[in-house]
This record gives structure tokens, sequence and C-alpha cells, in this order.
């Protein structure tokens, strides 16, 4: 009997733990803190609940169930979900997560929907049910707290020196949380007794101030729409003589929540909180108009907003400092999904909703609109319908995705019939179906969490890599990362930065004077070797990212003779991501170095290499087209026109641009080299000036500036700047001996022989 005890309680406390800790865990050991984290625990709990609850059902012989055709929408999303994950541009990524969008990933719609029915299952009565509620809000209005004293710059972790990090997501979702969790915080402070009353109105007095601190406006519409429900039940009460005492703090909250929406005025002493960036609505809507061409049906599969924003996002974005950053989620939840999903996700999840409001609706007003039970129903009634207000104004993280299907379940559990018991006999061949579902159910939970451990070890090792690589141990963090790729190999994350940590060990190799020339050429071609099968390996995996398809050309381009190579990758990555000047821009400078290996004392050398030269300048011409301040591919016309002997033209190219973008550092940098090599030195030193007051940390003009005020004798103001980049390469032997050769009245080259001020350029996946 203990035993059998032990084992019904197991699905509740799995409840109750899931419910308080989803909104607060995190860990700082894999990339992914928050999400990953959140997604691991919840995937563990769900299926150790739901084995529990089939081996309960095994053991007593006797099966629970709440009837209700919301069941039947949340296993026709759940399939949708399925079926769109099967015919994903990925689907690896749409079923995992990782390293995609953990939240939009099958796994994590499979832990929602055991969760769903877990609650439905094992919730017998209102009380269980508005207890569990209960240490929801709390845990949320705790999740506020934290938000809120991160934002002050009140750090409660060394490790979370960050004023927008908090357990939650970003700002806006913890004020979107609030929201929902305000109408359930509100009827508790009424039904509850005691110390719970108490606490329920202070989990109450913290959603609502954070909301004021925030003035998120699609956070208070969703809260209006809450409040609203609440006050026309109100109103219903009134008119069958039931206390309306309970409406008269919504009435007020409502009417505060509007003022704020109007004028937008958040409360003395709010913290500062820097406005989001998502794209607009209109911006999706044209996306979504583009992928409904080819993936009308179950769309690009869950996760994978990210490729159709790189394909489709409106160019005109190239004006905007945002040019170059691709969005993982849009502007409306409901848009993602139908972009993602295609039409049958999204009207399976419309189907699902509508259900739910509609059989919710209707059992509020069938039953007798006294007690706690329904107040407790309506409460969980209010916050759904911020919840799905949500889904429409605003893109949901994993918090919000959990808090809506936690309500779903708890609306048919609160709303529904009740736990209808059927006995199995002993001889019924559903005793044989309940024990193979019990053991295919432990069987998978199991595999499943094999294989996620061995996931979750991966991110572990990538994290420690990434940690070895920043504190410049590169052995160790192509240890580690090695490590992740072999535990984890559809991840492409691991081989694409796999690939770019064997080139810096190639530059490292390459100077290691300790090394025979033999050993040397050993490891050499060793490491390139690995290098190149790093970078297809990416590509291999995930064939439908650009930053894949960018990286390997970044490794083709930096090898001998990989220039041909080099350009495929970024022909394919300019199909991929059509709308940006960064695969152009890198595709011309593949054909650059194609022009420059080429060897003008054969035949044809020189038509080949003019060839190859106007080659990369229509590329550029397409890059400038579409952004046209697009600085690399101004200087990259520069360099072109330069290496032709056309060195005036290359200056006037580079001034145009200057013009145009009085203030980057990078094509200053490039003009004031160009005059460098020109020996135009005062020129150059006005160009480098600039440099160093836009950006007093850029090495390399510190570096000429210091050669130009050296070669004009002005010994002190040399000696400043190449103090000021030692300080900034601290191991560089070549600026001690500088200064050594200025301190004693030398000129700053004697002796040294000088390497090329290096000038960076990278894609962003680096």
């Amino acid at each position: 009997m203990m035993r059998l005890l032990k084992l019904e309680s197991i699905p509740k406390a799995t409840l109750y733990i899931a419910v308080f800790l989803i909104p607060l865990f995190f860990l700082p050991i894999t990339q992914n803190p928050l999400q990953y984290q959140k997604q691991t625990l919840l995937v563990v709990l769900m299926f150790l609940g739901v084995i529990s609850w089939l081996g309960q059902v095994v053991s007593r012989g006797e099966f629970a169930f709440r009837k209700s055709w919301v069941h039947a929408g949340v296993g026709i999303f759940l399939l949708a979900t399925l079926l769109s994950t099967a015919f994903s541009l990925w689907r690896y990524g749409s079923f995992w997560g990782l390293p995609l969008d953990v939240t939009d990933s099958f796994m994590t719609f499979l832990a929602f929907g055991l969760l769903y029915f877990l609650i439905v299952l094992s919730v017998e009565s209102v009380s269980q049910l508005s207890h569990m509620l209960f240490v929801l809000v709390v845990s949320l209005a705790v999740g506020d707290t934290f938000a809120f004293l991160q934002l002050k710059g009140w750090f409660l972790f060394p490790f979370a020196q960050n004023t927008l990090f908090n357990t939650i997501g970003n700002p806006n979702s913890v004020a979107l949380l609030s929201a929902v969790a305000l109408p359930m915080a509100l009827v508790f402070s009424v039904v509850f007794r005691g110390w719970k009353l108490w606490v329920s109105r202070l989990a109450a007095f913290v959603l609502f101030l954070f909301l004021s601190f925030t003035t998120f406006s699609s956070a208070l519409i969703a809260l209006s729409v809450g409040l609203l429900i609440l006050l026309v039940f109100g109103m219903m009460s009134w008119r069958k003589r039931v206390s309306l005492g309970w409406v008269a703090l919504p009435m007020a909250l409502l009417a505060v929540t509007l003022f704020l929406l109007v004028f937008r005025t958040p409360l003395p002493g709010a913290p500062s909180i820097p406005p989001e960036v998502s794209p607009s609505f209109a911006g999706e809507m044209e996306i979504v108009k583009q992928v409904f061409r080819e993936s009308p049906i179950l769309g690009t599969g869950p996760g994978t907003f990210v490729f159709d924003y790189a394909k489709y996002h409106d160019p005109q974005l190239n004006a905007t400092v945002f040019w170059g950053t691709r969005f993982s989620s849009g502007a409306s939840e409901a848009l993602d999904t139908l972009m993602t999903r295609g039409a049958v996700g999204l009207l399976a999840l419309l189907g699902l909703v509508l259900s739910a409001l509609f059989f919710a609706f209707r059992g509020l007003v069938s039953r007798s609109q006294e007690g706690s039970g329904w107040m407790v129903g309506l409460a969980v009634f209010a916050s759904f319908g911020v919840s799905v207000t949500g889904l429409l104004v605003y893109p949901s993280n994993f918090v919000l995705w959990f808090v809506f299907w936690v309500l779903l379940g708890s609306l048919v559990a609160v709303t529904g019939t009740r736990v209808q018991r059927f006995a199995i006999p002993a001889s019924s061949p559903l005793t044989m179906v309940s024990s193979l579902a019990f053991l295919l159910t432990l069987i998978f939970g199991l595999g499943v969490i094999f294989v996620g451990a061995q996931k979750y070890t991966a991110e572990v090792r990538y994290l420690q890599g990434v940690q070895a690589s920043n504190a410049g141990d590169l052995d160790v963090a192509i240890e580690k990362i090695v490590e992740s790729a072999n535990l984890s190999p559809s991840n492409d994350q691991y081989w694409r930065d796999l690939s770019q940590l064997y080139l810096s060990k190639l530059s490292q190799l390459s100077a290691d004077t300790e090394l025979s020339p033999d050993e040397r050429d050993k490891l050499i071609q060793a490491v390139v070797g690995s290098a190149l099968t790093s970078a297809n390996r990416a590509t291999l995996v995930s064939p439908n990212n650009v930053a894949n398809w960018n990286v390997r050309g970044f490794v083709y381009r930096a090898l001998p003779g990989g220039e041909s190579l080099a350009a495929e990758s970024y022909k394919r990555a300019s199909e991929l991501e059509p709308a940006s000047p960064f695969s152009f821009g890198e595709l011309a400078r593949a054909y650059m170095v194609q022009a420059q290996r080429v060897n003008v004392q054969e035949e044809g050398g020189i038509e080949a290499r003019e060839s190859a030269y106007q080659l990369a300048l229509d590329q550029l011409a397409k890059a400038l087209e579409l952004k046209s301040d697009y600085s690399t591919a101004h200087f990259l016309i520069a360099a072109i026109l330069e290496q032709q002997g056309k060195a005036e033209e290359a200056i006037g190219q580079l001034t145009k641009a200057v013009e145009q973008l009085p203030n980057d550092e990078t094509t200053r940098f490039q003009l004031g080299l160009l005059y460098y090599n020109q020996e135009r030195f005062s020129s150059a030193q006005e160009q480098f000036e600039q440099v160093k007051k836009l950006n007093p940390q850029h090495a390399n003009a510190r570096y000429l500036l210091g050669l130009i005020y050296d070669q004009k004798g002005e010994a002190d103001k040399a000696r400043a700047e190449f103090a000021a980049v030692a300080q900034l390469n601290p191991d560089s032997q070549e600026l001690k001996l500088i200064l050594e050769n200025l301190d004693n009245g030398l000129p700053a080259l004697e002796g040294v022989t000088p390497q090329a001020p290096p000038v960076p350029e990278t894609p962003p996946e680096l």
C-alpha cells in the first residue's frame, strides 16, 4: 500500500516541481543557460511523471480519464508539429531544437503535450489545481523580482553581471508573463485564506508593479483582455445576485492599465530598459508570403525561422544598423507558426485554442457561479485569454509556452468533466495493452534521456571549449569541441566553430620556430585536413544554414588553392541570403585571391588576372546595389584599383566612401593605408588620427601613426602610439624592440622586420 501511494504521488510531485522550477531554473554550464536547461529539466520531469502514472495504472488495474474534445486538439497539434519536423529544412534542428530555437522544437512540444495530459489525468480536484497554480504564480513573482533587481544593477550572481539577464527571458517576455499570471493572483487573493491570501496579494502587487515599470504595450493589451474577462463574468454574477465585491480590484486595475497603455508613463524609479528589436508585423508578413509559395502546407519546420528570415527579409533593412542581424523569431507567435508549420500547423493551433476557449466558456456559464471552484475556473480562463492574446502580439519563449500549456491543462481540469475511473480486469486485453504502453513509454523515455544526456554533455564541453578559446588555449579548445562534435555529430555549430579553431591553430603552427620543418609540415597538413573536414561537415549536416557556407568559404579562402571552392561556397551563401551584401563581398574577395595567384608570366596570365578582377568588381557592384554604404565593398574596389596600378582612382573611390561614411573607422583606415602605401604621409596621418578618435583601441591605425611620427622625427608622439599598441598586444616582441629603439634614440624599425598590420575581415559566424 505504501509503495502504491508513493507511485501515485510521483505525477503530482513532478507537476509541482515543474511549475515552480521552470520559470526560475537556469545553469551557466552550457552556451544556452536558460531555454536549453529548462527544456532538459521539463523533458526529464514529464517522462518521469508519465511513466509513473502508467505504472500506477498497471499496478492498480484501474484507468482514470477526464473526457474532453480538447484532447483531440492537442493530439492534432502535436501530429502537425511532427509532420512539419519530418519535412523540415533541417530535421535534426527541428526535432531537438539545438542549435536552432530550443523552444520551437518537436521535443519541447512533446514535453508540453505530456505536461498537459499529466495535469488533466493527475489533478483530481479544484483544491489540488489551485495549489499547483498558486505555486506557479509565486514562482513567476519571484522571477519578476529577480528580473527587477537585475535591471537596477543589483546583481545576485557573479556570472550574471548583465542588467538584461533574468530567469525568464528578455524584460518584455517577463512583462507578458506578469500579465498572464495577474488574473490568477487577483482571484487567489480572494479565494484563499490565511498566509496564502497575503502571499497572493503580494504576488499580485509584484506582478503589476513590474508591468507598470516596463509599460510594454503588448503585455498591457493582453492584460486588458484578462481583466475584461473577469469583469464580464463579474457582471454575469451580479445579474444572478452573486457577490460583486471581488470585481472592484480588476476594474481599478483595468483603468490603470488603460492609462499606462495610452500615456506609456512608467513609474518613478523604473529601471532603464532598452527597446527590443524584432521584425515588424508587416515585414514578417512579407516573409510569410514568400515561404507560403514554397511550403504552404507544413512550413519550413519548427525552429527554422532564422533560415526563412535570412532568405526572404527585405533588402531595405540594409539601410539600418541591423542589416547583418539574423532574427530567430518574428513579431507574432501566430505568424511564426504559420511560417514554420504551414497552414496545417496554424489551423491546428487555432483549433486547439478555440476548442479550449469554447468548452471552458460553456463550462463556466453552465455551472453555479458561486464557490471557490467557479472562481478558480474563471481565473484560469482569464489568464488563458491573456496567454492566447500574447500568441497574437508577441513571439513566445520557453516559459511563455510552458505557462500556456499549464493553463490549457488546468482549464480542462477545472471546467471539463470529472475524472472517470475505468476498471481493467486482469483477464481483459486492456491489461496487456496498458502493460505494453508502460513498457514502450519507459523504453522511449529512457532512450530520449540517454540521447539527451549525450547532447547535454556535448553542450557542456562546447562551452568549456569556448572559454578555453577565449583564454587563448587553442589545444584545449579544440579538444573540448572535438568531444562535442563526437557526442553530437549532427550539430553544425560544433563543426563550424571547430573549422575556425583549426585555422587559428594553423597560424600558430606556422609561427612556431621550435618545430623542425618536417614536424611543422606534418602538423600543418593534418590541421589543414581537419579544418577542411570540419567546414565541409557543417554544410553536409545543415545545408540550408547560410552561416555554414560563409565559414566554409572563409576556410577555403584562407588556404592556398582553395579560392575556387571558396567562391562556390559564397555563391551558395548568396542564394540562401540574397538580401545581404556580405556574401557578395566575400565572393569578390575569393576572386581577388584568385587574381593575385595568377602567374602573369604565363601565356594568357594577364587576361586571366583581369578577368578575375572583373568578376570581383561585378560582385561588389551587387553588394553596393543592396547596401550603398557597405564599407567593405568600397575598400575592396579600391584595393582592386590599387592592384591594377590605378592608385589615384583607388584613393578617389575611398574618399567618396569616407564622405558617405564619415564615422566608419574601417573605411578611413583603408584610405589612410592607401595614402601610406603611396608615401603621402600627411594625408595618411590625418586619416589615422580620425580613426584614433573614433576608436582609441584601433591598434593598426595607431601602429602606422607611430611610424609616421617616427619618420617625421616626433619621437615622443611615436613612443606614445607604440606604447598604446603594446598595451593592446602585451606579448608582441616586435613592439618591445620598437620601444627599446625609441628609448635609445634609434629609428623605430631599426633591426626590426615589421609585419604588415592585419586587416581582419571575418564572417559574422566567427
